[in-house]
C-alpha cells in the first residue's frame, strides 16, 4: 500500500472527528492499532480504519468498557453477539434499578404509616414436617448449612424449600444455636450414609408474626430488629413455647440475584 494511501495521526483524528491524543491512547491500548510505524515513529492508519473507530465509539456509547471493545476486535467481531450480552446486561441492570426504586418506595411508605421499614401480617401457620441438622454458627454460615442438609438426599428436588429455627432469644451473629433443614415433601429420600444425621421433626401450628423479604439474605437481621419493633409497638408477645422455636426463615426462593430471592421471617407470637 502506497504511503499517499494512508492517513497521518492527525488526518485519521480529522476524520474520525477525534483528537491525536486519543488515537495514541487506543493505539496503545491495542484497540485500534496503527497500520505502520515509520522508522521516526510517525504512525500511519488505513481510511476503512476510521469505521473500526466508529465502531468503538458505537460499543462505548452503549457502555461497553474498553476491555470488552478489545475482546471483540481480538475475537469473532460479531456485533450480534456483544449486542445481544449488553442487551442481557442491561434488562438485568433495568431489573435491579426497578427492585430498588419498588423497595424503597415500600421502605418509605411503611415508615410513614407504623414507624418501621415492613409491614408483616399476623397469621396461622399451619403444622409442617421438617428434616434437620443441629448447627450453632454465625448467621453468615447459613447458606452453607443450607446446602449441606440438600446434599443429605439422594435426589435434589428443585423445589426444595430450605429453612432455619432460631432457639436462642437475641442477636447472636457469630455463635447462634439453629436447626437447619428442609420443608419435607413426599419422595424425598435420605442418602445411606446421612441416615443417622438428619433428623425429623414436626412443627406444631402456631401464631406468627410474618414478613416476606424480597433482596439480600444478608440484611435480614436488620429485618428481624424492625419485626420486633413492630411487634412491640403494636403489643405482640413472643411466643417460647414452640418446640423452642424463637425464631423461623424459610427461604422460598434463592438466586445470586437479589431482586429475585424471595425470603420469609416467622415470629411466634401470642
Amino acid at each position: 500500500m502506497k504511503k499517499n494511501d494512508l492517513l497521518t495521526t492527525g488526518e485519521f483524528a480529522n476524520l474520525a472527528c477525534t483528537t491525536k491524543r486519543t488515537i495514541h491512547y487506543y493505539d496503545r491500548l491495542g484497540i485500534l492499532e496503527s497500520f505502520k510505524t515509520d522508522k521516526k515513529g510517525y504512525r500511519y492508519y488505513r481510511q476503512r480504519q476510521v469505521l473500526d473507530f466508529q465502531i468503538i465509539t458505537l460499543l462505548g456509547s452503549l457502555g461497553l468498557s474498553l476491555n470488552d471493545i478489545k475482546n471483540y476486535l481480538d475475537r469473532d467481531r460479531s456485533l450480534k453477539n456483544i449486542f445481544r450480552k449488553k442487551r442481557s446486561l442491561i434488562k438485568d441492570e433495568l431489573m435491579y434499578m426497578k427492585y430498588t426504586l419498588k423497595s424503597l418506595n415500600k421502605y418509605f411508605k411503611n415508615l410513614d404509616t407504623n414507624g418501621t421499614m415492613i409491614k408483616p401480617r399476623c397469621r396461622e401457620v399451619k403444622s409442617f414436617k421438617i428434616y434437620y441438622i443441629d448447627k450453632i454458627g454465625s448467621y453468615s454460615q447459613i447458606g452453607g448449612y443450607c446446602k449441606e442438609v440438600l446434599n443429605m438426599f439422594k435426589v435434589k428436588s428443585k423445589s426444595a424449600i430450605p429453612l432455619a429455627i432460631f432457639e436462642e432469644r437475641g442477636y447472636r451473629p457469630k455463635k447462634s444455636k439453629m436447626k437447619i433443614g428442609v420443608v419435607w415433601k413426599k419422595g424425598m429420600v435420605i442418602r445411606d450414609e446421612f441416615k443417622g444425621i438428619i433428623k425429623e421433626m414436626s412443627i406444631p401450628q402456631f401464631k406468627a408474626l410474618t414478613y416476606m423479604h424480597n433482596g439480600s439474605g444478608r440484611t435480614l437481621s436488620l429485618f428481624w430488629k424492625e419485626l420486633e419493633k413492630y411487634a412491640q409497638k403494636n403489643s405482640y408477645k413472643v411466643n417460647l413455647d414452640i418446640h423452642g422455636l424463637v425464631g423461623l426463615e424459610i427461604y422460598w426462593n434463592i438466586s445470586d440475584k437479589d431482586y429475585k430471592q424471595m425470603l420469609e421471617i416467622y415470629m411466634p407470637v401470642l
